[in-house]
């Protein structure tokens, strides 16, 4: 006696389309939506500490009673920052953002310059001492060289702006030209890839992070280069209201500078970060 196998096959007839948009917006039911503080977290969440830290900042103040002549808090350098606004603060601005956007458009070149050390591996061993030696050289020993060459206007600070830019941008760019997956290269070489299609399609994209990261210290650094540049030779910016300020002991006028530079840097590296999710998305959290 034979037993008999009964084969069940499954059911492979197409499934109609609408079925398949239900089964779709159930799917989509199910993720929930996100709420207004998590769409807005990275907003809120920088607010709301930089609020309770001016508001403990303060109160510390007044009940302990800082001497104003050492420290202040946040409503007297308000009021600092107001004096200052009643007096030159557009043309300090004025001179200070001109000297930084100039010298780190300048330093950008270091972009190409570390596609091209990063690439070329002789290059890179033989330039990695000198930019790394550069790079760790206290800028502040180098300024009165950058005086004596382009005198006391605004060709110093551009210049000191622009060596603090370049570094940082060079060094970053290097690197992740080196962390490309050499396997993806080797893909678009052999699909018949030209070296401009091969650096834009394969190696810049992934170099971007690395990119974003120079331009994030860079930013600091070119910051820091106006400052020390209008400390040792100007008549007139951000950094040398500051030292002028300083030097009075006007240390409400001191600080209100200070908390300039910080709102500026602060400015900067949040357009950086939405500019970042534009070009590189894959490596936001959202």
């Amino acid at each position: 006696m034979t037993d008999r196998v009964t084969v069940i096959m499954p059911d492979v007839s197409p499934v109609p389309e609408g079925e398949v948009e239900r089964s779709r917006r159930t799917h989509e039911d199910l993720i929930p939506t996100p709420g207004f503080f998590a769409r807005w977290a990275y907003i809120l969440l920088p607010a709301v500490t930089m609020v309770l830290i001016l508001a403990v900042w303060e109160i510390y103040a007044r009940v302990k009673g800082i001497n104003p002549l050492f420290f202040s808090y946040p409503s007297e350098i308000w009021r600092g920052f107001v004096t200052w606004y009643q007096g030159p603060l557009f043309g300090d601005l004025k001179t200070s953002a001109t000297e930084f956007v100039v010298g780190l458009l300048l330093g950008a070149i270091g972009i190409p310059v570390g596609l091209v050390i990063g690439s070329v591996r002789r290059l890179s061993l033989a330039l990695d001492p000198l930019i790394n030696g550069l790079y760790s050289t206290p800028t502040l020993a180098l300024t009165p060289l950058f005086v004596i060459w382009f005198g006391l206007g605004l060709q110093s600070k551009v210049a000191i702006v622009t060596i603090l830019a370049f570094f940082p941008l060079v060094i970053n760019t290097a690197d992740g030209v080196r962390t490309v997956d050499r396997q993806l290269v080797q893909a678009a070489r052999s699909f018949g890839a030209h070296r401009i299609q091969l650096y834009r399609d394969v190696i810049f994209p992934g170099t971007l992070p690395f990119i974003v990261s120079g331009i994030r210290l860079a930013i600091g650094r070119a910051i820091i280069g106006v400052v020390i540049g209008e400390f040792i030779a100007s008549v007139d910016g951000v950094g040398y209201r500051i030292r002028a300020a300083a030097a009075s002991f006007r240390t409400a006028e001191y600080l209100a500078g200070v908390m300039v530079l910080i709102i500026f840097a602060i400015a900067l590296t949040s357009l950086l970060k939405v500019a970042e999710r534009r070009l590189a998305p894959w490596r936001t959290d959202e």
